[in-house]
């Protein structure tokens, strides 16, 4: 009969045999993996969200304010790039250049000197086309250009891989009836053009390094690893976090929209600023520095808001001022006016009155002069017909 020891024995080997058999439990850490990146199904946006959270706009957008001045760009702001492409005033100009038959122009990459032109232009294209000039040698566009045929061209050219399959392919053949997402992308692809051009003068800055559009920085990250940035002068946005603060694992790549406008005007400022300085919703998620940073730019902002808005009512003041006096002077001088053409119709009786008597006093001094000349031939003719009667 077996003893209590190996009995132990022999229900501990057949434990440690089952375990044996039995797979390992692993943990969640060893079974974490990078996910393997996917088409990315975002929620569909407005057109004017798909341009407060695209990536390219922003870019496109700093760069135009940064380059304005060496592009030779009308006076810009990210408000009017905005509305420039919200406006749809240039799709019925550009519907008559869409009847031209495509097959009539070359298909390649230096077609843009016979592309065929509108007439009218919009002011998206007074925008563009200082950009297709930096890319011309010298900076000259043929007289009849189209930008918007152009634009297409210098896309499709541009995402062509090397086996010469198309990449992406627009949805129309109008620049002006394309998705916002594509116009967006299509921009992007002309700022990258004027970027990488070597003989241009924004070429050759862009490669110096010692910019300011490559030297702009967010302002900081919070806890979740959210960056914030200021594009323009008074836009604050939030860009989404890179990777996963928590698992530390990467987001999907390729994301079009990664931006979020958080503040546009002053109150958007005024709340946020409030919330973040609220120790029980902003501390956990804002670090002390970022909450300073924060509210320095958006205090100056609002300073700066307030300072327009004290000019404009200065400004609206002195008009109304201006109104007042102008409404008084013309109500006060219709008594004035009727006593002064009174007076000059007075004064205008009293000259013609003396005119008269002046010329009254000269004919009869002339009748006093002639009368007197005439006195002495008078009396020598009386005097020889006296002579006359005696003889």
């Amino acid at each position: 009969m077996p003893s209590l020891r190996q009995l132990k024995r022999a229900s501990s080997s057949e434990s440690s045999h089952k375990d044996l058999k039995k797979p390992r439990r692993e943990s969640s850490r060893s079974k974490l993996k990078i996910p393997e990146p996917k088409a990315v199904i975002q929620p569909s946006l407005s057109p004017e969200q798909i341009l407060q959270s695209s990536w390219k706009f922003l870019e496109f957008a700093q760069f135009c304010l940064t380059f304005k001045i060496h592009l030779g760009l009308p006076p810009l702001t990210i408000d009017s790039l905005e509305s420039m492409l919200l406006n749809n005033e240039a799709t019925q100009n550009s519907e008559d250049g869409d009847s031209v038959n495509s097959e009539n122009t070359p298909d390649n990459n230096d077609g843009l000197s016979s592309i065929y032109s509108n007439e009218h232009t919009s002011k998206l294209e007074d925008l563009v086309l200082p950009l297709f000039q930096n890319l011309s040698h010298p900076k000259r566009l043929p007289s009849i250009f189209d930008i918007g045929d152009s634009l297409l061209r210098l896309h499709k050219w541009h995402n062509l891989s090397l086996d010469g399959v198309k990449s992406s392919k627009p949805t129309a053949n109008n620049f002006y009836q394309l998705t916002m997402d594509e116009k967006v992308d299509i921009l992007y692809t002309l700022m990258e053009n004027v970027m990488d051009n070597p003989g241009s003068e924004i070429g050759e800055l862009c490669r110096s390094g010692d910019l300011e559009f490559k030297r702009y920085e967010s302002i900081g990250t919070d806890t979740e690893g959210r960056s914030y940035w200021m594009f323009g002068s008074e836009r604050l946005y939030r860009e989404a976090p890179l990777s996963s603060v928590k698992r530390k694992v990467p987001t999907l790549p390729n994301r079009p929209h990664t931006y979020e406008l958080v503040c546009q005007y002053p109150d958007d400022w005024r709340t946020f600023l409030k919330e973040i300085s609220s120790k029980r919703k902003g501390g956990k998620v804002f670090p002390p520095d970022l909450v300073e940073e924060l509210k320095v730019r958006g205090e100056g902002v609002i300073e700066n808001h307030e300072q327009k808005e004290r000019a404009i009512l200065r400004r609206e003041e002195k008009l109304h001022r201006a109104i007042m006096r102008a409404k008084a002077f013309e109500n006060m001088p219709r008594k004035r006016s009727s006593r002064l053409e009174q007076k000059k119709q007075e004064r205008e009786e009293i000259t013609k009155l003396e005119e008269e008597i002046d010329s009254l006093e000269d004919i009869e001094a002339v009748r006093q002069y002639v009368a007197q000349e005439q006195s002495p031939l008078e009396d020598s003719k009386i005097d020889t017909a006296d002579e006359i009667e005696t003889v």
